[in-house]
């Protein structure tokens, strides 16, 4: 699965997120700002992060999906092979 625009979504949701809470209570215009980027910032960190663990995981599964595939075609052919000799 593609999750390249996972980070970007995480970051504007809460960004859009953190602008509507600041507006409601009424912050400064320099302290909404600066609430805003450091939003922008954490939210893209932990997107890559969440999107480099996810991409982890579907490796590791696709490396045991392949070996278990070689594991079985092995045992058929160990089957057809007894097959044979009886």
């Amino acid at each position: 699965m593609k999750r390249k625009n996972l980070p970007l979504i995480i970051m504007l949701v809460a960004g859009a997120l953190t602008s509507i809470l600041t507006f409601r209570k009424g912050y400064e215009l320099q302290d909404k700002l600066l609430m805003l980027l450091i939003t922008l910032i954490v939210f893209y960190g932990l997107g890559c992060l969440l999107a480099g663990t996810l991409n982890h995981f579907d490796k590791v599964n696709q490396e045991r999906m392949q070996e278990e595939e070689k594991a079985e075609k092995l045992r058929e052919q160990e089957s057809e092979e007894k097959e044979k000799q009886k």
